[in-house]
């Protein structure tokens, strides 16, 4: 996992079948992702808002300051 912005974390992880991925924005503002290297046809992506509640969203282009979201694939 690898990002170029300051204040916006990536942390990933697999056992070789399933993927994830978890990017924190941190940032105080909205940022645009790009996510390279991995086919994401068939990813799931999960917003977890401020009560801590996971919410499905149909894609992860952008990311609102302090927005925490789950991909699996």
């Amino acid at each position: 996992s690898q990002c170029d912005v300051e204040r916006l974390y990536v942390l990933s992880a697999s056992n070789g079948k399933r993927h994830a991925a978890m990017i924190v924005n941190l940032t105080g503002k909205k940022q645009n992702l790009t996510i390279e290297g991995v086919d994401l046809s068939d990813a799931r992506y999960y917003l977890i808002d401020q009560e801590h509640l996971l919410s499905w969203i149909p894609s992860a282009n952008v990311m609102q300051s302090n927005d925490v979201i789950l991909i699996e694939w």
